[in-house]
């Protein structure tokens, strides 16, 4: 840190780092102790840690807290030689005899590397983003379905990708800390959240995870024979092409023409009268159906076609990962109390203090320093300030995409 913004070595180190306790306090005596006090990190000092303290400093609490566990089931994905635990994946649908799996032909590979930087100069951004122009695409099986290729064939609407398997593979970086990793473009399997009730598939990792790499399985499923059929006999149905199939008749919009060939998923859900009338200018076969009525149709086979398949974009022009930095839960309660120390009684010298501990993403230490030496802090501290952090790997994703209903 520059000399202009040091305070006195002793008044900084006890606000800012760590210090030892008495062996004789129990581990919740020592945290109250140095919050109290100001020394908010004497509870992680490697003395309070003890010689058979794990390499994973997080505690169990924080695991349950990282994410909502609205997963179907456990895949040991992980190639982290740090940790052993079996990476999650939502959604995997049970095999039944009603609903058995059938070889799907329209299913799509495609293969994405990035090396992006996140680094620690902007204490405002708390996330890096990783936008498709970050990212290289290094495999694929059909090119038409991707935006930015010049071969791409109109999809469906924007949100037209089925995804069946989503894996992060071997996310490596120098970072140590926690980090959720999200892709706000793909809605989570079945209407579930995901970590902080996001509606989009997202995953935490573990303290120390991504220094030797690490793969992730967010997402893997198959489509059975009956969602197979129900997308053959609809052809270009998503959640956003309802207005593909159906019109308002007159300027009061009262009552609606919804199409009988090619079909609307609508009338799946149609229980009226079978009004249809023969359009005169296209001889195009429609049924007559109020708006109340069409309403009501909308909103169930939309509640169906995101509960099945949650059409989401991994091969537009939007598709993003997000990486965000997750504070140990003990480190943040005592970074707030500190915080809230400080607000309350304010001194020149703790302005600075309160800058770092309020920073955001990447440019707050403790998100990657929860541990540090009391004695080693200042140098530490002056590293960090220097340093920006890259982070690469894969993404790997199988997926089936929604033409437009003129398109094959």
């Amino acid at each position: 840190m520059p000399n202009k913004h040091k305070v006195q070595t002793k008044s900084k180190k006890d606000k800012f780092a760590f210090s030892s306790d008495s062996d004789d306090s129990s581990v919740e005596e020592k945290s109250s102790k140095s919050i109290k006090r100001g020394n908010i990190y004497s509870y992680f000092t490697k003395k309070n840690h003890g010689s058979d303290s794990s390499e994973d400093y997080s505690s169990d609490d924080d695991r349950n807290k990282t994410g909502l566990k609205c997963y179907g089931k456990s895949s040991s994905s992980s190639s982290s030689s740090s940790s052993s635990e079996s990476a999650e994946y939502y959604g995997k649908q049970k095999k039944t005899e009603k609903q058995s799996q059938i070889e799907n032909k329209d299913v799509q590979t495609i293969v994405y590397g990035f090396s992006v930087l996140a680094n620690t100069k902007n204490p405002k951004r708390e996330y890096l983003t990783v936008t498709s122009k970050d990212l290289r695409i290094e495999k694929c099986t059909n090119e038409s379905d991707i935006e930015i290729s010049p071969k791409f064939i109109k999809s469906a609407s924007q949100h037209s990708d089925i995804v069946l398997s989503l894996t992060v593979k071997n996310l490596k970086s120098e970072y140590e800390g926690m980090v959720s990793i999200e892709f706000p473009t793909v809605n989570c399997l079945n209407g579930e959240k995901s970590v902080s009730f996001a509606p989009f598939i997202s995953k935490t990792t573990q303290h120390g995870d991504l220094k030797n790499g690490s793969t992730y399985e967010l997402i893997k499923r198959d489509l059975t024979e009956e969602q197979q059929e129900f997308l053959k006999k609809y052809p270009g149905h998503t959640l956003e092409t309802f207005e593909d199939f159906s019109n308002p008749i007159g300027r009061d919009g009262k009552s609606f023409h919804v199409n009988v060939e090619p079909k609307s998923c609508l009338l799946e859900y149609y229980g009226g009268r079978q009004k249809q009338l023969n359009l005169k200018n296209t001889n195009e076969r429609v049924l007559v159906m109020d708006a109340k009525e069409h309403g009501k149709c909308v909103k169930q086979a939309g509640s169906f076609l995101q509960k099945e398949f949650a059409f989401s974009n991994v091969t537009g022009r939007d598709f993003k990962m997000q990486i965000r930095p997750v504070m140990n839960s003990t480190v943040k309660n005592s970074v707030d109390s500190q915080i809230a120390r400080i607000n309350t009684n304010p001194k020149s010298t703790d302005q600075e203090i309160l800058k770092n501990l309020q920073a955001k993403g990447f440019a707050n230490y403790y998100n990657n320093h929860p541990f540090t030496d009391k004695d080693k802090f200042d140098e530490s501290f002056a590293k960090f300030k220097k340093t920006n952090f890259i982070f690469s790997g894969e993404i790997e994703i199988k997926y089936q995409q929604i033409k437009a209903l003129n398109q094959k």
